[in-house]
C-alpha cells in the first residue's frame, strides 16, 4: 500500500488549496479569527496537550504497532506539534 493512501484508495493528504478548503467546509473571515484568538490561548500549552494525549495513548493495545521506534514516535510527536501551532496562527 501507498503510504500516502489509506485502505478505500482516498488520498490520505488532502493536496486542495487552503481556499477551495475553506469554500468547501464554508470557513470564513470570522472562523478563522476565533480560531486564531483561541490559538493565542492554546498555543503555550500544545506541548502538554500533545503530551498528555501520548501519555493516554501508550496505555492502548495498538500503541507498540505504531510507536515501537523511538525516532517514529519523536517525528510524528513534532509533526502534530507542528500541525497544531500552524493550525492555531492560521498559517
Amino acid at each position: 500500500m501507498n503510504l500516502s493512501e489509506n485502505s478505500y484508495d482516498i488520498p490520505a493528504v488532502d493536496h486542495r488549496s487552503a481556499k477551495v478548503l475553506q469554500g468547501l467546509y464554508k470557513i470564513d473571515e470570522t472562523d478563522l479569527s476565533l480560531i486564531k484568538r483561541s490559538g493565542s490561548l492554546m498555543l503555550p500549552q500544545v506541548e502538554e496537550i500533545v503530551g498528555n494525549w501520548y501519555s493516554w495513548l501508550e496505555t492502548q493495545p495498538e500503541y507498540e504497532q505504531f510507536f515501537s521506534d523511538q525516532r517514529i514516535l519523536n517525528h510524528v510527536r513534532q509533526k502534530q506539534h507542528n500541525y497544531w501551532q500552524e493550525f492555531m496562527t492560521g498559517d
